[in-house]
């Protein structure tokens, strides 16, 4: 199943908001390492919404997944986030996968598809970089014809 793991306004470390969106690709754990099928995580699946609609399994597992992704939101700054999405993934991913064996599931696949914020601070992040580098080759330009 593809779960949209939609966080708004989340609060960072530094307390600015941000919202993240992320895909998920979730599924029955239906095979262990070796090949064997695995029996008890089916059972757990089965337990946990055999009578359950699909759309309130994707709910679940969409709420599991985002309470996760805003509890590490939490722990990070906005650059942090900004510059290492695989590493906020990977971070996601572990925190999320005990939680989803408890259930009967597994994570295939996290991806964060957006970051934003309403204020323009990660904005404010991307100009000033492209200032410190235009700033930078100007200066390299001056000293080469300078040098000439």
């Amino acid at each position: 199943m593809t779960i949209n793991v939609q966080s708004n306004e989340a609060e960072t470390s530094q307390g600015v908001k941000i919202s993240m969106k992320a895909y998920a690709q979730v599924k029955v754990k239906s095979m262990n390492a070796d090949g064997s099928l695995n029996i008890e995580s089916i059972k757990l699946a089965a337990q946990n919404f055999l009578s359950a609609r699909q759309s309130e399994i994707e709910d679940s597992l969409q709420k599991t997944l985002e309470g996760h992704q805003r509890q590490i939101i939490g722990t990070l700054t906005v650059e942090e986030l900004y510059k290492d999405r695989a590493a906020f993934s990977e971070r996601v991913y572990e925190h999320v996968v005990d939680d989803l064996e408890r259930l009967g599931f597994e994570l295939a696949s996290y991806t964060v598809a957006a970051i934003s914020d309403m204020n323009g601070y990660m904005d404010s992040l991307g100009k000033t970089q492209t200032a410190i580098v235009t700033r930078e080759a100007a200066e390299g330009t001056a000293r080469n014809q300078a040098e000439a």
